[in-house]
C-alpha cells in the first residue's frame, strides 16, 4: 500500500525469514531490516521504538484504525454479484483479518445491500493454533504458544497470543466466529 502512494516503508522481520518475504518486500519499495532476534520480542521492541521516535504509522494488527481487511467482504460481495458466499475460510494469526471482514458484513448487511453474511471460519495451523484451540474448548483465554520451528520459518512468526492486543483480537474473532455459527480449524503443518 505504501509503494502504491508513493510513500516510503520500512518492514522488519527477524533473521530466518523467508527469502520469498524479503524479496516480495524489496520489490515493492521497502526498506527490509532484519533483526536478529525473536519477532515477537526483539522485532516488536525496535518497531515499537522506531514508531515513538520516528512519528511512522503504526501499521501491525495493535492499531484499532487498521480496519483495510474489512474490504476481503466488499470485494467478496462484489465478486460475488452481491450473493454472499455461504462459508468464508481465513486463515488467521493475530485476528484482525476475520474481524475486520465480519465488519465489512455488518456494513453491507446495515445498509441492506445483503440479506445476510457467510458463516465465517478461522483457521491456523496445529503448528500454532492458540485461537482455534481456545474456540474448540469454548474459551475466550487465549494460550501464548510458541510456533514451531517447520511452521515459524517461513512465516518468520514467533509465539502467538502473548500480546494483551493479541488477546483482545483473538476474543473479538472467537465472538465473530462462534457468534455467527462458524468455526475455528487447524491445517496440518
Amino acid at each position: 500500500y505504501a509503494a502504491a502512494a508513493g510513500i516510503n516503508s520500512v518492514v522488519m522481520v527477524p533473521k530466518g525469514t523467508a527469502a520469498s518475504k524479503i524479496i516480495q518486500a524489496h520489490a515493492y519499495g521497502a526498506t527490509v531490516v532484519v533483526v536478529d532476534g525473536r519477532f515477537d520480542y526483539e522485532v516488536a521492541a525496535l518497531y515499537k521504538h522506531a514508531v515513538a521516535e520516528f512519528g511512522w504509522y503504526d501499521c501491525v494488527s495493535s492499531n484499532p484504525y487498521r480496519v483495510g481487511k474489512k474490504s476481503y467482504a466488499y470485494e467478496l460481495v462484489d465478486q460475488l454479484a452481491d450473493v454472499p458466499a455461504d462459508w468464508v475460510i481465513h486463515p488467521s494469526a493475530g485476528g484482525t483479518g476475520l474481524v475486520c471482514m465480519w465488519q465489512g458484513f455488518k456494513e453491507f448487511l446495515a445498509l441492506g445491500w445483503i440479506d445476510r453474511a457467510p458463516r465465517l471460519v478461522a483457521a491456523q495451523s496445529e503448528a500454532a493454533a492458540p485461537f482455534v484451540d481456545a474456540m474448540v474448548k469454548g474459551s475466550l483465554v487465549i494460550a501464548a504458544v510458541e510456533a514451531r520451528e517447520e511452521w515459524r520459518g517461513p512465516l518468520g512468526l514467533g509465539g502467538l497470543g502473548r500480546e494483551a492486543w493479541m488477546q483482545q483480537e483473538h476474543q473479538r474473532e472467537i465472538r465473530v466466529a462462534a457468534g455467527d455459527g462458524g468455526q475455528g480449524g487447524w491445517i496440518g503443518a
